[in-house]
């Protein structure tokens, strides 16, 4: 008699939860005890491979019984991972998982309530480990080449056979063929070489296994982009609205190549103008459950580095298949709104259409055009685009007066943009310069999301918001004892405007200390998030809001263009409201953690190019702003460059200095000489760690002018004994100083 594996199963099921022993499954099988000894073989298969569980007294349930469950992790970031299961919903995976696990590996879990109430999955075991990549670095051993992998991963190196292509000391990407056991070892191949010591690749390898950065795709989503035609199906064109006659066109950053959003503006009969908004149809390609699906709510976003893109979908979707080229018909989601001159949305509607767009507009040529309608194309379409282009310049500003008058805040705080060399180097810092084209992309942009999420509110429908909540009040009255230090008044009560902030930014406006007042205030916000409960956008100062126009690179765009395929265009209504709900949570939440974790990704890129730059610059002295100040020494923006670093409180060695109560300025216990946030000093580049990220400099003068050199020159040995010694809260402090939150309508456009 042949055991077999489905007839257990069949026999575990029955049993449920109470589960059976190995005699009582022989029993009902009919083996006799000879042959036990063959059943527990298969038994140990069975839950090698996951599909039964050996739980208490020695009892064989199946994972569904015992609270266990199997499926793929998918895990990028450092909080939270996915886990898909073959049959069910997928389910939140904690941070601390993640680590014994890599993405696209088969798992057991076991089914908890977290810290929200919600259900989530804690890896137990690892039954099956896919390839993937991991970045790594080169060693010396001439006899088998071995690539070191970060600390935090559970296989620390990596055996590599092509190692030819770089040197010991490399940093490269590496694909993973074989996951070795505990006593094996891992192999894999290399596939990209990102460069030695000190340089671009190595900033790009910390950042990546600093976060849990993806460097590659999942063999299943590799697969189904594949299969992705490149051609607009015939049916499709046959139900949706035909706009390729339209005068449509994108206006991105010159380096761009997702191209997920075009306008066009036309003039009406009545002096009203029609408006549209066209997105790229993303959701028709990634569809609800797929691998691509899964994994891009787990990217939850693309992060742009300085010098390299990691994209949310794959390149041949985010850059070819979906994205509006220009003279090539494109799947759009389009929202129409004709509007009249004092900016009202009079009407609209919000259609599923095929575009096409007539040129391909950077944010420089555009502004000439706004300015001078100057022709670089055929001198027709060039006219009828500068015509556009002014039309919607005019209504920008328009909106722009509208929502600062309705309570929208408008923070300018300072963004470098870092000039790189054909080898990722950084060669040069400037200032961004914002242009009337950035303003007139941000406010048409808010205007649709505006539009989208007011529709999806009046309907009543589970929806995805984009909300901002009203700060809390003790930060409040923080930042209104650091507005008094600095000599404006500014008081907060419950239910205040964010008109009351707008007013503090005018007063501070032109200021050598706007920057300064304006990142306090920032920091004194709460963060924006995703939501399923509308409450509204207080930095904005809306009552309703999404994100709708960024598909391609925002995973809730996405979510966002399914709910108005489900409720909006078909007027239909979901199979299960209930999963429906839990999904729509589940994004939200995952995609307001990967939000925060790719934004300080990005930010660790600035600095590490920021370091890289100043470190051919030490010794130079340059004219700067106080803009913080702690226990360990006070921070200097540069006025040229912009750049942040420290005057450790060691190097001031003429007096004893301390924070005052305000902590608004260090004060010298003998002389009582102040070093105020807001002061403008001289200071010299005196050390650059690159590793670490951070400026150092000493100070040189005051505002008084008075000379102030340090006893400690540069390149001396105790400067560098001195940054040895500092404190770990202090290296801390420096390296997560907060930046801002990149939100629609406060700064330019990001790609």
């Amino acid at each position: 008699m042949t055991i077999e594996k489905r007839s257990i199963l069949t026999i575990l099921k029955q049993a449920g939860s109470k589960g059976l022993k190995a005699k009582e499954i022989a029993k009902h099988l009919g083996v006799r005890s000879r042959r036990l000894r063959d059943l527990r073989a298969i038994l140990d298969d069975l839950e090698s491979s996951g599909r039964i569980v050996l739980g208490r007294r020695r009892r064989y349930q199946l994972p569904e019984h015992a609270g266990y469950m199997t499926g793929r992790l998918i895990g990028y970031g450092l909080k939270v991972g996915l886990l898909v299961p073959s049959e069910g919903d997928v389910l939140p995976v904690p941070g601390e998982s993640l680590s014994m696990a890599n993405c696209g590996d088969l798992v057991v879990a076991r089914l908890v309530r977290g810290s929200s109430g919600q259900k989530e999955a804690r890896i137990l075991r690892v039954l099956e480990k896919r390839p993937g990549h991991v970045v790594a670095q080169l060693g010396s051993d001439k006899r088998r080449r071995l690539a070191h992998v970060s600390r935090k991963r559970r296989h620390r190196s990596v055996v590599v056979d092509n190692t030819s292509i770089a040197r010991p000391g490399d940093y490269v990407i590496v694909r993973i063929s074989h996951w070795g056991e505990p006593y094996e070892r891992t192999t894999g191949r290399v596939t990209e070489v990102l460069g030695g010591r000190f340089s671009p690749g190595e900033d790009f390898a910390s950042i990546v296994t600093g976060f849990n950065l993806p460097v590659g795709f999942l063999e299943e989503v590799e697969a189904e982009i594949e299969a992705i035609g490149d051609e607009i199906p015939e049916d499709e064109w046959k139900r949706r609205r035909d706009l390729t006659d339209l005068i449509t066109f994108t206006i991105d950053p010159a380096d761009a190549k997702d191209f997920d959003d075009a306008i066009s503006v036309e003039p009406l009969a009545n002096n009203h103008v029609r408006v549209g908004v066209h997105i790229a149809d993303v959701s028709h390609y990634v569809r609800h459950g797929s691998w691509l699906d899964y994994d891009a709510m787990m990217r939850g976003r693309s992060i742009y580095l300085v010098d390299r893109v990691i994209p949310m979908l794959p390149p041949r979707l985010s850059s070819e298949v979906a994205a509006l080229m220009p003279r090539r018909p494109r799947l759009a989601i389009s929202v129409i709104m004709e509007i009249d001159k004092h900016a009202d949305v009079v009407s609209y509607e919000i259609v599923e259409s095929v575009i096409e767009s007539k040129a391909r507009l950077t944010y420089e040529e555009a502004e000439e055009l706004i300015e001078r309608g100057a022709g670089w194309r055929s001198p027709r379409l060039t006219k009828r685009i500068a015509d556009a282009l002014k039309r919607a310049n005019g209504l920008a500003h328009e909106l722009r007066q509208r929502r600062i008058a309705r309570g929208s805040i408008e923070l300018e705080t300072p963004e470098i943009d870092i000039v790189i060399d054909h080898i990722g180097k950084a060669v040069d810092l400037k200032p961004v310069a914002r242009l009337q084209s950035h303003g007139l992309i941000e406010e048409l942009m808010i205007l649709a999301n505006e539009t989208v999420a007011s529709h999806m509110a009046y309907l009543g429908r589970l929806f995805i918001y984009r909300i901002h909540e009203v700060p809390n009040e003790s930060d409040m009255q923080d930042l209104s004892r650091f507005a008094s230090a600095m000599g404006y008044r500014f008081r907060w009560a419950r239910g205040t405007s964010p008109r009351s902030l707008q007013a503090l930014i005018e007063k501070v406006r032109g200021k050598p200390e706007q920057y300064i007042v304006s990142m306090f205030l920032l920091r004194s916000l709460k963060k924006a998030r995703y939501s399923e409960r509308n409450v509204g956008h207080f930095g904005l100062g809306s009552k309703c809001y999404t994100h709708f126009t960024s598909p391609i690179r925002r995973y809730p765009d996405l979510v966002v263009h399914r709910l108005l395929k489900i409720y909006g265009l078909t007027k239909s209504s979901p199979r299960d409201p209930g999963r429906l709900a839990k999904f729509i949570r589940r994004a939200a939440e995952v995609a307001s953690i990967r939000e925060v974790e790719g934004d300080e990704a990005e930010r660790a890129s600035i600095k590490a190019k920021v370091a890289e730059y100043m470190s051919d610059h030490i010794g130079e002295e340059h004219w700067g702003i106080i803009s913080g100040i702690q226990d360990f020494g006070f921070f200097v923006m540069l006025e040229d460059t912009l750049v942040e670093g420290l005057v450790h409180v060691s190097t001031l060695d003429d007096d004893y200095y301390s924070v005052d109560s305000t902590r608004t300025m260090l004060v010298g216990s003998r002389t009582s000489r102040t070093y105020r946030i807001g002061d403008r000093v001289l200071v010299r580049v005196d050390r650059v760690d690159r590793l670490q990220r951070e400026v150092d400099f000493a100070l040189i003068a005051r505002a008084d002018g008075v000379r102030v050199e340090p006893q400690v020159k540069v390149g001396e040995p105790q400067r560098v004994s001195s940054r040895k010694s500092r404190s770990k809260q202090t290296r801390r402090a420096h390296r997560n100083r907060p930046r801002k939150d990149r939100e629609p309508g406060s700064l330019a456009r990001r790609r």
